[in-house]
């Protein structure tokens, strides 16, 4: 993504986006509701199309970091089970 240039068209705020590669250079669109209003790219049918997001970062990482939450959550539950395995075995308390 790059940087956003904020302007007005036909009374509405609105982010020119650079590169809009055949599609509208500014976010929101049209047909977007007004908090869609940062320009970032998503990956379709092998082409990078450009699209309006409400956040400023690509819509993927939204889930990514959602599930590499839980994964890094799964493994610290799990040294600490593991810790205390390992503890109790080596006190011989079972």
């Amino acid at each position: 993504m790059k940087d956003h240039i904020p302007g007005v068209l036909n009374g509405r705020r609105i982010n020119w986006c650079p590169d809009g590669d055949g599609y509208l250079p500014f976010c929101p669109q049209p047909t977007d509701p007004d908090e869609y209003s940062y320009c970032c790219m998503y990956y379709y049918l092998e082409v990078d199309m450009p699209s309006c997001c409400p956040y400023p970062i690509r819509t993927g990482l939204i889930p990514a970091f959602i599930v590499s939450g839980f994964i890094l959550l799964f493994f610290i539950l799990f040294f600490v089970w593991w810790c205390k395995i390992r503890k109790s075995k080596a006190f011989g308390i079972d």
